[in-house]
């Protein structure tokens, strides 16, 4: 028997979210951060191989490793527990590059849309790589695959590499300095910036 994390509404819109490194507060807070700031609206669910900080137990973690998700078969056994286990399933959210190209399987596979969030290297460096080019002309392929850069020239250089500009957005993501702790380094520079 499943019990559901959020027995007062059964029916809240869940997102899946694939991260093909370990969820943490160290490497790419800002992805936690991205998952954190949508619980009011949506259940979540992190698929990721490991899990390096503390979350709510409303933030639910499924441990996948790669392997599972690059495996067709696997990945439709990953796809039937977690249409058993989370109804309402409305969404894969793919964060990064290798977030993207790993969820889209998970994607097809759960018969949901999927959004892609590229933010640097991915479009700068893999994109272009043509060990990664097939992988990401297959996520352009699903129709309805949207993607979301951090910054407008990310969103230019998608659409030069072939992805369809009405599926590409914008979207830059907002840091709270007051909850931000400032590197030691960083505080020695302005201090002796200020000296001068």
């Amino acid at each position: 028997m499943i019990l559901d994390p959020f027995p007062d509404d059964p029916d809240r819109p869940t997102i899946v979210h694939v991260r093909t490194h370990a969820l943490s507060d160290r490497k790419a807070p800002f992805i936690r951060q991205t998952i954190l700031g949508l619980r009011p609206w949506f259940r979540n669910v992190v698929v990721t191989p490991d899990v390096d900080c503390l979350n709510p137990t409303d933030v639910r973690i499924e441990k996948a490793s790669l392997a599972t998700l690059r495996d067709p078969v696997a990945c439709f056994g990953l796809a039937a527990h977690l249409r058993d286990a989370y109804p309402s399933i409305a969404l894969v959210m793919g964060h990064m590059g290798n977030g993207c190209l790993t969820g889209a399987p998970l994607a097809a596979a759960l018969d949901v849309p999927m959004l892609g969030i590229f933010g640097g290297s991915d479009v700068n460096v893999e994109f272009p790589k043509p060990t990664y080019r097939a992988a990401y002309e297959e996520l352009l392929r699903m129709p309805s695959a949207r993607l979301l850069t951090v910054a407008r020239y990310l969103r230019e250089k998608l659409v030069a590499n072939g992805a369809p500009a009405e599926r590409v957005t914008a979207w830059h993501r907002g840091v709270d300095f007051a909850r931000v702790r400032r590197a030691d380094h960083a505080a020695r520079l302005g201090a002796s910036a200020e000296e001068k």
